[in-house]
């Protein structure tokens, strides 16, 4: 089995574990809404930029699924990569276990890729026009993102997601 094979296996074997036993200790009303729906849907966004773990509604995925058909980009307005020369409404580098919640983003992309830092979004609404006029809307219901750097790499990431993890039981249990 190659490398990035078994490196799949593991991380999905995580984001079941994030559904099915992280979260048992915590009580249910203060979990994120996605999180008490027995239908959602959930995936993985990788590059050589971020590492991204997503839950979302069935309706969203659809979404998803056409606009990375059409912009290559399943999530379009959400991250300005360094190359890009466009203002973001947050740039995130050097910082670990942040946690935005309930924000809406217009006409602006959502973050800037930094390095080494993580997040967690929590019903974040993208709304952006696209090149070609079409106004795209769209909300993720809760999501761990890594960007990677200097520190955090492809080989590592999953110590800082098991931060993350923990880091959102923590708020959860606080709410």
């Amino acid at each position: 089995m190659s490398d990035q094979i078994r490196q799949y296996d593991q991380l999905s074997k995580k984001i079941q574990k994030i559904i099915k036993t992280d979260f048992h200790n915590v009580n249910k009303r203060k979990l994120p809404e996605i999180l008490k729906y027995r239908d959602i849907k959930y995936g993985v966004i990788q590059n050589k930029y971020l590492i991204m773990i997503y839950f979302i509604k069935p309706k969203v995925q659809n979404e998803v699924d056409g606009y990375y058909k059409i912009y290559k980009e399943p999530f379009p307005g959400l991250f300005s990569y360094p190359n890009f020369e466009i203002s973001s409404a947050f740039s995130i580098e050097n910082s670990k276990n942040n946690y935005f919640k309930n924000n809406k983003v217009s006409n602006l992309y959502s973050f800037k890729i930094g390095k080494d830092s993580s997040f967690i979004l929590e019903n974040h609404n993208q709304v952006i026009r696209s090149p070609d006029g079409f106004m795209i809307d769209y909300v993720i219901d809760l999501a761990y993102v890594i960007f990677f750097g200097d520190i955090i790499n492809i080989s590592n990431f999953t110590e800082y997601l098991d931060d993350l993890i923990k880091y959102s039981i923590k708020i959860w249990k606080e709410r």
